[in-house]
């Protein structure tokens, strides 16, 4: 690694390079063309090597020396080479298709470069699209001229939507692509089934292609800088040495941060080079791909980029399909153009032919035949035209084809059914078992699934099938022999381990297949594939694969627990929308298979609804609500067991973040109950905390303090007993319990302890390098600073909650801009620091705010008195002591009640008329404000009401006597537990006794207007 960025060593070198007609393979030094193969010399083999990987770069003639030779040659060895490149490659200095040379300067690679074998030809040529392929010229005219553009291409199955959009790729890719100063980046992605798909599949094979083409280099320093989630998820771009320091930047990012990566690497790339994006088959996108697609069209920055989906016609909002939605809002927006591919017209299907059939001529006749009985597919044209070259069935005539007999009748769709039932019905005995064990895997595929379902055939005809070791060559051999299925991009297991993967050359071919299939036989195949996923190290984002198998498998209780598994996983990698759509499939399967799925794993999966449903709509909505009264119910009917303790916490957590205190307490009872005689230490440790937190927010420090203590002390045990809980999930209990400690122990009057509390979780946050922890564990600081009344500390703990924040937790953002302002009230003019206070504030409870309503209402209440407007710094008040009533979040009432007193003293010194009636209710503030502190022992709080009386000479309910007297010997029994602040501003009213004059003597920074 350089500095903060990934150096070109630091990115994995694909085992295989296409480009142009060839094929190099970097561990053997061989490029293959056709049935020539070349072993070029190692120095040679080098020099390709490092072209290929920085294709569309300049290489300068020292990057070779040094790169190649170590620095240990001349610039005469370099051009030895590249002219040994060039006789292999078939091509002249001056008429370069790979190897330009950039004038004293080094060499470039202008040929376009991908790491995947490229397609063989599945449908129709372009013939006939003129008209279509100018319109995405079109697009591609304004989105290189800077302008967003976003464009479908949509058509049934087989009306040449890829193949259209191939040659479209191919055009730019012969055009543009070649420009030395103005590369293109192109990546492409292809949607597959979007039940059991993995999030944002698509997008990132379209970024793995990109990193691997022309200007690789420079886009994958990119996402190292702006998308480093999206990079940690691409297989084989990052060496396993950078992968751990990569883990360590994207750790706890939320959802929505893989939208925003996305969109800013985009639009970062497009800088350097336009950028065409294409996702195929959209329609069957998982939710988060659609999501996606939906976010990067809406963006309203320009940007080089074209974006393009391929789908089937789907209703513009229809119901249930978020793709019909996507396109609607765009169209009514006119974010988007459409193009519609209709079926062929005469004259398309009669280019089609000719393009077919060369150098032959179809006749008039023929191309009305074909086209009545197509329809004009393009696809159906285009195997129908194979079909009657391979059977002879044309003859020519006057210097024109005509068929020998009349085309026998064909329907549409039955019609494509029986070309590729005919085109299957020519391949080997064996080879349809194999392609029926492949098509229950969909249409991509991995070998090792297809010697799976190969041995359920097998079993059930009593018949030997064969291990992967002899599928394996099967496959390549039928790849090589008849085109039906096209080897594809390689897996990587979740051990790291290589495995072979193939795909049908058309969707439709691989449903008709499948169709071949009889019923028993579906059921044993999909069982057999889902059982070969769990014996091997199958990556977790096959998890909904897996279950969609066991689902076909009727094996309803696995298809549940793989279906909980994938909803897991999906929501970990930030796409809650797939998550919820996982969920609800496996939930949907539970219900309807009844006692056959166990109690535990129902309850898993409804916990898994309530997190997606969280993140989605957040703890007040009522949807989160009746999910998690179901998860209640299930967890009634289970009983016992940890999903139980982990669904009464959860409903826990809901109401807590809700902000409903009494709903939190009453929930923690059930919580403990839950969770009595259960040996866990995870799950003590999320009860512990718990416990802690809601004593806090019901106004019992001291209890809320002995509760913390005890999970700090178990967060210690776990790290050493429990090898199973991730570390960053240990450190996020301690934070949490010395959250709930810190703030107990300010109010206990244990100020250091306080101190000392926060900045150790602090401590343990930075170890874990997640953002979102350091987020939680900066709040308990500020707070902590902010009631110490230390204006500058809050400002610099402020300043570091924001940069950890940025882009990422836009409600720390907001609360980080709260108590900056907060600190920066005492300067000579504090309006516009009062007035970000207040904003920030209110937009922190429209969010949603739980946990320290009152307490942020009180800093905006002191910002309003900071400017002299005490009328509306009692209006905020009012609606702290509110929130208080509403939510049960009592552990700063006293403060509250004694900051109205304060106001309302105020109020009276400026309204003579009134000042009886003022006077009188401040006095019974701070009576209820002195009660309320010595009830709930927060003797920190019953210092400053202490305060306040006798800096007033209030006669409150002990006397100012008997106060300042009680006042003294609490700043006694405390010591430095009282903060700085506070202990002077105590002292100056104890000495300024005597005065009795009503006049503050001092103004304590850590008060509201004391």
């Amino acid at each position: 690694m350089t500095g903060q960025l990934g150096d070109p060593a630091s990115f994995v070198t694909p085992a295989v390079f296409y480009f142009a007609e060839h094929r190099f393979e970097p561990p053997s030094g061989r490029l293959i063309r056709g049935e020539q193969r070349l072993r070029l010399r190692p120095k040679t083999a080098a020099v390709l090597l490092l072209l290929l990987r920085r294709a569309g770069e300049v290489v300068t003639k020292a990057e070779l020396i040094d790169e190649v030779w170590d620095g240990t040659t001349s610039d005469e060895s370099v051009a030895v080479c590249v002219a040994e490149l060039r006789r292999a490659l078939g091509e002249h200095p001056n008429e370069p298709r790979c190897i330009a040379t950039v004038h004293r300067r080094g060499y470039r690679f202008i040929a376009p470069v991908t790491t995947a074998p490229q397609p063989t030809e599945v449908e129709p040529a372009g013939a006939g699209r003129a008209l279509e392929l100018a319109e995405l010229s079109r697009w591609w005219d304004s989105a290189r001229s800077g302008t967003r553009t976003v464009g479908f291409v949509t058509g049934e199955a087989g009306a040449g939507r890829t193949t259209l959009v191939h040659d479209f790729l191919t055009a730019i890719r012969t055009i543009d692509g070649r420009s030395a100063d103005d590369p293109v980046a192109i990546g492409e992605g292809r949607c597959v089934d979007g039940r059991g798909g993995e999030p944002y599949l698509p997008f990132l094979d379209a970024f793995s292609a990109i990193c691997r083409g022309p200007s690789g280099a420079r886009f994958r320093e990119l996402l190292w800088q702006v998308a480093p989630t999206w990079l940690l998820q691409m297989s084989g771009i990052v060496e396993s040495s950078a992968l751990d320091a990569l883990r360590r930047r994207v750790a706890d990012r939320p959802a929505g941060r893989l939208m925003r990566e996305a969109a800013e690497v985009l639009d970062a790339m497009s800088a350097i080079a336009p950028v065409v994006i294409v996702i195929e088959d959209l329609h069957s996108g998982d939710r988060s791909t659609i999501d996606l697609f939906a976010h990067l069209a809406q963006r309203p920055t320009r940007a080089r980029l074209l974006l393009v989906a391929t789908s089937r016609p789907t209703p513009t909002g229809a119901s249930g399909h978020a793709l019909g939605d996507v396109i609607g809002g765009l169209g009514a927006l006119r974010r988007c153009e459409r193009l519609d591919l209709p079926p062929l017209g005469l004259d398309a299907v009669t280019s089609v032919l000719a393009a077919r059939l060369s150098p032959g001529v179809p006749s008039d006749a023929l191309a009305e035949e074909v086209l009545e009985r197509t329809e004009g597919n393009a696809l159906f044209v285009t195997l129908l035209a194979d079909r009657l070259v391979s059977e002879g069935a044309l003859r020519e005539t006057d210097g024109v084809l005509r068929t020998s007999e009349p085309i026998a009748a064909l329907g549409i769709p039955d019609g494509v059914r029986r070309l590729i039932v005919d085109r299957l019905s020519r391949l080997r005995t064996g080879d349809l078992d194999l392609l029926q064990a492949a098509a229950a895997c969909g249409v991509d595929f991995a070998v090792v699934e297809v010697a799976a379902g190969r041995a359920a055939l097998a079993a059930a005809s009593h018949r030997g099938a064969g291990d992967e070791t002899e599928v394996a060559p099967a496959l390549a051999d039928l790849a090589e022999r008849t085109g039906v299925i096209v080897e594809a991009e390689p897996m990587t297991w979740a051990d790291g381990s290589i495995g072979e993967r193939y795909r049908f050359v058309h969707g439709l071919v691989r449903d008709v297949v499948h169709e071949q299939l009889g019923g028993a036989g579906r059921v044993a195949v999909h069982r057999a594939i889902g059982a070969s996923h769990e014996a091997v190290a199958m990556p977790v984002a096959w998890a909904g694969a897996t279950a969609e198998h066991f689902e076909l498998g009727r094996d309803p209780a696995r298809a549940v627990m793989h279906y909980a598994r994938a909803a897991d996983a999906a929501r970990r990698r930030l796409a809650p929308g797939t998550a919820l759509d996982l969920a609800r499939r496996g939930i949907a399967i539970a219900d309807s298979a009844g006692a056959v799925v166990p109690g535990s794993a129902r309850l898993g999966l409804q916990l898994c609804l309530v997190a997606a449903l969280l993140e989605e709509h957040g703890p007040t909505s009522p949807v989160v609500a009746d999910a998690v009264d179901t998860a209640e119910v299930l967890a009634d009917a289970v009983g016992r067991g940890p999903e139980v303790i982990l669904a009464r916490h959860l409903s826990w957590s809901v109401a807590f973040m809700a902000g409903d205190f009494f709903a939190a307490s009453a929930r923690l009872v059930a919580v403990e109950e839950a969770a009595t005689g259960v040996e866990d230490p995870a799950l003590e440790l999320q009860v512990a905390d718990a416990r802690a937190l809601t004593l806090l927010a019901e106004g019992s420090p001291a209890l809320a303090l002995e509760a913390g203590r005890v999970s700090v002390d178990r967060v210690s045990t776990a790290a050493s007993d429990s090898d199973d809980e991730r570390p960053h999930r240990r450190s996020e209990a301690a934070v949490l319990g010395r959250s709930s400690a810190a703030i107990a122990s300010w109010l206990v009057g244990s100020a250091e302890d306080a101190k000392r509390l926060a900045h150790d979780g602090l401590r343990l946050a930075h170890e874990t390098g997640a953002a979102g922890i350091v987020c939680r564990s900066l709040w308990p600081v500020i707070a902590v600073h902010q009631l110490r009344g230390e204006r500058r500390r809050v400002q610099h703990h402020a300043s570091e909650l924001a940069r950890a924040a940025e882009h990422e937790h836009p409600r720390w953002s907001a609360i980080a801009g709260a108590f900056d302002a907060w600190a920066r009230l005492d300067d000579p003019d504090p309006a516009q620091a009062a007035a970000e206070v207040q904003q920030l504030v209110e937009r922190l409870l429209a969010d949603g705010m739980g946990f320290g309503r009152p307490y942020h209402l009180g800093l905006a209440a002191e910002g309003a008195a900071a400017c002299g407007d005490t009328e509306r710094a009692v209006v905020i008040i009012d609606a702290a002591l509110a929130a208080v009533a509403s939510t049960g979040d009592r552990w700063y009432l006293a403060e509250l009640l004694r900051c109205r007193a304060e106001a309302l003293l105020t109020l009276a010194a400026e309204h003579p008329s009134g000042r009886l009636g003022f006077t009188r209710a401040a006095d019974a503030l701070l009576d209820e404000s002195l009660a309320i502190a010595r009830s709930q022992g927060a003797r920190a709080l019953e210092v400053r009401a202490l305060t306040t009386v006798v800096r007033t000479a209030r006669p409150a309910a002990d006397g100012p006597v008997a106060s300042a007297a009680m006042l003294r010997d609490l700043l006694g029994v405390l010591g430095i537990g009282v903060g700085p602040v506070d202990r002077l501003a105590a002292e100056l009213a104890l000495r300024g006794t005597g005065l009795g004059s009503g006049e503050p003597v001092v103004s304590p920074t850590g008060t509201l207007l004391g």
